[in-house]
């Protein structure tokens, strides 16, 4: 039973590597199944979008930690670089370090306190001759990212704290503190989230209403990948229009955010196809919005973006509000 529930345990926690931290509403409205799409007719395919570079400083180092995060093979060794920076108000940071948690301390749990963790995890997989192979080989990379956590300490320069750091909560709150538009759209999506289960009306608009604040600042940043989960919170459900939202999401694609099958972090996207790499060649989510609203609502969506794109090269917050307004 032990055995079971360890390698169940294992699984989830190799398919929540895929999903964005906590965004319980990354999906699109409808459930497609992707099939390779033709390509749109010429009359139907909008002109080259005009892109603008988010002007913020700080983008840059986003995607340096973004970048240093994807090419580690050693979680231990990232956590252990990054932790002062991310201590020191480095919202992106503290993001990043959450996400390795939530692998980490689960593989720590199964594995660390063997004498031999890695004839453990071998064995416990091999009772498994079922398990798809991408499974196994997510799980081993993550189990050998991991490894530095079974007897290190990735905080140890940091200042003593009851309960130590090892909680991705906790990081997920700093990032949030420090106002980082990835968190704010994480905190928004947590809010809404919060409003279906509140019976009283006052609380039920006080936590609409701060979903709005954190999706406005959001949104401003011009930060793509936030402003990608911006987009999603608006098309599923929680905005007017979910073309609006479509907008929104093809705006974050233009101004860097990668929207293929290619990106990880869009497994709630595309669905298990990204994590065990079935997903039909070239798909992007292009495919998914053509699929969910046809031609015509992607080609709208695609003129709206545009609108998007040009407010956020002005910073004219009036003139975004349209596309990121919820439904009240």
């Amino acid at each position: 039973m032990r055995l079971k529930r360890s390698i169940l345990i294992v699984a989830i926690c190799a398919l929540a590597a895929f999903a964005v931290q906590r965004f319980l509403f990354y999906r699109p409205v409808n459930p497609v199944v992707l099939a390779p799409l033709p390509s749109m007719p010429t009359s139907e395919t909008p002109s080259p979008p005009v892109r603008h570079e988010a002007p913020t400083k700080w983008l840059a180092a986003a995607a340096d930690i973004n970048e240093d995060f994807h090419s580690s093979s050693d979680y231990f060794d990232f956590v252990s670089k990054t932790a002062k920076k991310a201590f020191d108000g480095d919202g992106r940071a503290a993001l990043y370090i959450s996400k390795v948690l939530q692998t980490c301390m689960v593989v720590t749990k199964l594995y660390g306190q063997s004498n031999d963790p890695e004839t453990a995890f071998n064995a416990e997989w091999a009772a498994q001759p079922h398990a798809p192979s991408w499974l196994i080989e997510s799980a081993r990379k993550d189990f050998h990212a991991c490894h530095g956590f079974f007897n290190g300490d990735a905080f140890a320069t940091l200042p003593d704290r009851p309960g130590g750091y090892n909680s991705s909560s906790y990081w997920v709150e700093q990032a949030y503190k420090d106002k980082d538009p990835i968190a704010l759209a994480l905190h928004a999506g947590s809010e809404i989230a919060k409003s279906a289960f509140i019976k009283s009306g006052g609380a039920n608009t006080s936590a609409m209403e701060s979903a709005q604040l954190d999706i406005n600042e959001a949104a401003m940043s011009g930060d793509p990948a936030a402003l990608f989960r911006v987009g999603s919170l608006i098309s599923n459900g929680h905005g007017n229009d979910p073309i609006q939202g479509f907008a929104v999401s093809i705006a974050a694609c233009d101004l860097g955010y990668d929207c293929s099958v290619n990106n990880g972090d869009n497994y709630g996207l595309f669905g298990a196809c990204v994590a065990s790499g079935t997903c039909p060649s070239g798909t992007t989510y292009s495919d998914v919005i053509t699929q969910s609203v046809g031609p015509g609502g992607h080609a709208e969506a695609y003129a709206r973006a545009q609108q998007i794109e040009n407010a956020l090269s002005r910073g004219d917050a009036n003139a975004l509000q349209p596309f990121v307004q919820l439904k009240r």
